[in-house]
């Protein structure tokens, strides 16, 4: 299997019974337990006026999140820019960039002041040049017994008639939420300059049309990454494309539309300073536990929810299985969220990730990003851990070998203190002298694998397209050591290198004994009770 990091998405969901505070509690936790995990991102969606939702400021989120954790990459997914202004949002990522440095991703999305879950401009119909195969029956009769009807694949992922969002962007709550976001008479700004003056605003190059520069101090220069997300080919796959940025498609909301978005973005793709090839990221919603069986149970609210979200009432607090099962279904409401449902990932850890696996190898996705929601906070963080078991044993073996005198070239680059040697195949029988040596920084890795290779191409031991491509693989790879090298180092209590000493980070968190993530001082949070591998808390 070809390594492909994971990530994190949260809605930050609140569960019925509690409240948008133990929310935020479960939330931070799951951020702390994600990064113990191995997965490579955790970000926050935007969503307004939603009772079941309580993630409406991702910047405020990664603030708090930032505290708590210490090396995974945190995020936006994404600051909805139709009320946002290009310089609040860089105020704010500096800020939060300013104490922690190299960590952010910055999101983007196109959506104006809508309901949540409603793409912007999903167009209708049926994408051409993908085989028919029939949708699995109604899953434990959670949708009261709706039959099978016809959908569209490719590679074998369901790929579902599209969805409608006109009736959600034409009602009186779309109209509220956009009246409550935006200043009377205000006007979005066109998407497309929007993230050029981003752009402009961190690199320092703003000026306005009578020539006056901007300059945002923390802002300018700070080391975040940007990211576009979209649900179609259209605009946010265009500017993600034209300025060589990174794209993460929409798969768990517009299941239909996943790999139009996909192509549109690598179709409009020009290099940039930053990525010099097009970079995607696809996600999925998904529920695992350890059987098929308890994951279809716990995933039994999924389509109440769902059914919040586009009759246009807002999100619903999250129901148990139970308060999902006494819900009415009509076949208008069956029809309504049929997709969601059908592309929902549910099952046991082997059934899931081969899944994942279908949706990757459908779209090229580089990277995959898993949202999951649960009634019970336990069961949605033992989800996330199951997954990244399973996913990190099927990790394949690197495809690059070090010899003694190519390891001497990555000790110069970085000394020996600064790399990590790993054993590769079974045990050291299967491998004789051969190592792989890390460095924790992917960049740098990259960069002692090209000397390598260059090296093995200027002394004739490879020509360069096979060179070419084990550079290629060799970089994937490293994504799926360090993946599994940051749980292993999570079981021990180590963590990663830290260049800063920011408050909240692995070395510094004992001087801050009642901040973000601890159960002292003035926070609520208690700490939270998890399921161990036999599925006890």
């Amino acid at each position: 299997m070809t390594a492909t990091p994971l990530a994190v998405l949260d809605l930050v969901p609140v569960s019925s019974g509690s409240t948008a505070a133990q929310a935020l509690c479960n939330s931070i936790d799951l951020a702390q337990a994600a990064e113990r995990f191995g997965y490579a991102r955790y970000w926050f969606a935007e969503h307004h006026l939603n009772p079941g939702v309580a993630g409406t400021s991702p910047a405020v989120l990664l603030a708090l999140t930032a505290g708590a954790t210490s090396r995974i990459r945190i995020g936006s997914g994404a600051v909805q820019m139709g009320h946002h202004t290009a310089l609040s949002v860089v105020e704010e990522f500096g800020l939060i960039d300013a104490l922690h440095p190299g960590r952010l991703d910055l999101g983007l999305g196109r959506s104006p002041a809508g309901p949540q879950g409603a793409p912007q401009g999903a167009p209708q119909g049926v994408p051409q040049g993908v085989r028919g195969k029939g949708l699995p029956p109604d899953r434990g009769g959670v949708l009261g017994g709706r039959p099978p009807r016809a959908n569209r694949a490719n590679n074998g992922l369901l790929i579902p008639a599209r969805f409608s969002y006109e009736h959600l962007l034409s009602s009186p709550r779309f109209a509220m939420q956009k009246t409550l976001l935006q200043l009377p008479g205000a006007q979005s700004q066109d998407y497309t300059e929007q993230v050029g003056d981003i752009l402009a605003l961190l690199r320092g190059t703003y000026r306005s049309g009578d020539g006056a520069q901007a300059h945002v101090v923390p802002g300018e220069n700070a080391d975040i990454q940007l990211w576009i997300l979209g649900s179609s080919g259209g605009e946010s796959a265009e500017v993600a494309g034209a300025n060589g940025l990174r794209f993460a498609a929409n798969y768990h909301v517009s299941p239909a539309t996943v790999l139009e978005a996909a192509d549109g973005y690598r179709a409009a793709f020009r290099p940039s300073a930053g990525l010099d090839r097009p970079y995607v990221s696809v996600s999925a919603d998904v529920v695992v536990a350890p059987t098929a069986a308890e994951a279809r149970e716990l995933a039994a609210g999924y389509g109440a929810w769902v059914r919040s979200i586009r009759t246009g009432e807002g999100a619903i607090q999250y129901p148990t299985p139970d308060q999902a099962r006494a819900y009415t279904w009509t076949d208008a409401d069956r029809e309504l969220v049929a997709d969601r449902v059908d592309t929902q990932f549910t099952g046991s850890p082997g059934q899931v990730a081969n899944k994942l696996e279908q949706l990757r190898d459908a779209t090229g996705a580089d990277e995959l990003i898993i949202t999951t929601i649960t009634h019970d906070h336990a069961d949605r963080v033992r989800s996330y851990r199951l997954l990244a078991e399973e996913w990190q044993s099927r990790l394949a073996l690197c495809p690059f070998r070090v010899g003694d005198d190519e390891a001497g070239l990555i000790r110069e680059d970085y000394g020996l203190d600064a790399v990590a040697q790993v054993q590769l195949g079974q045990d050291a029988a299967d491998v004789g002298p051969d190592r792989i040596l890390l460095d924790d920084q992917p960049g740098g890795w990259a960069a002692s694998v090209n000397r390598v290779m260059s090296r093995r191409v200027m002394t004739g031991s490879m020509s360069a397209s096979p060179a070419a491509t084990l550079r290629t693989a060799t970089t994937s790879c490293w994504a799926a050591a360090s993946f599994s090298r940051n749980r292993r180092r999570a079981r021990i209590g180590g963590g990663g290198r830290h260049r800063g000493g920011h408050p909240g980070s692995g070395r510094d968190r004992a001087r801050w004994p009642g901040g973000p993530g601890t159960a002292q001082g003035s926070s609520r949070c208690a700490p939270a009770a998890h399921r161990g591998p036999d599925g006890t808390r």
